[in-house]
């Protein structure tokens, strides 16, 4: 099982890795020295505890700035030589996908990439991702009552369920309606069920709408 722990848990802690727990603390010292210049951060430290091991297992660390409402994340690309700041909140709306956000981001104006920090650069982002996240818990709201509604309406006919409640069909005389669960919305195709004979009698009361179910004697 994986979790976080602050810097004085992390500090005290005896872990499988000690080298790399050392190299941790020097390296998320010298980020918050850095980033702490421009606005008020933490570290915050990952570790793996097994019931098979008596130590546990130093994963990795993060670097969080400081905000009333929101976990954010900043992190420095040795690669591409810039700052990002990442909203890990919206890991929890599981009403919305990265398509939603996509169009969320459409609708607004992405600050300029961070290749140096400074106070306005990071309240920039931090401004966008406020607003982006906003949006993207109104929009999760909508999806989620709307998806309630739906199962609301079906809860007094016979569903068959699939692939653990997200899929499922109603049958009822020789119609059928299936639909899927998605993230964001219900998807739904009504299409003809019949099981007949192949007679003209069949035929007739199909095609004058008056055909109906059989009824099902018990016992047989």
């Amino acid at each position: 099982m994986r979790k976080y722990i602050t810097f004085k848990e992390f500090y005290a802690l005896d872990v499988q890795n000690p080298d790399q727990k050392q190299e941790a603390i020097t390296g998320s010292n010298a980020l918050i020295d850095t980033v702490s210049a421009f606005h008020p951060c933490t570290a915050m430290f990952n570790i793996e505890t097994n019931d098979n091991a008596e130590k546990p297992l130093y994963v990795h660390y993060a670097i969080y700035l400081t905000h009333p409402e929101l976990t954010l994340r900043i992190s420095y690309d040795n690669n591409r030589k810039k700052w990002s700041i990442y909203n890990m909140d919206i890991a929890a709306l599981k009403n919305v996908t990265y398509f939603t956000q996509e169009e969320v981001r459409k609708g607004l104006t992405e600050p300029r990439a961070m290749g140096k920090l400074s106070a306005n650069k990071i309240l920039e982002w931090i401004n966008y991702l406020e607003e982006e996240y906003r949006q993207l818990v109104l929009l999760n709201s909508a999806n989620k009552d709307a998806i309630q509604a739906f199962l609301d309406s079906i809860k007094d006919l016979p569903v068959r369920w699939f692939d653990n409640n997200r899929q499922g069909s109603i049958v009822r005389n020789g119609i059928e309606l299936a639909f899927r669960i998605h993230e964001t919305y219900v998807s739904q195709k009504i299409s003809i069920h019949y099981t007949t004979s192949n007679t003209v009698s069949d035929f007739v009361r199909l095609s004058d709408n008056k055909w109906t179910a059989p009824k099902i004697v018990a016992g047989k």
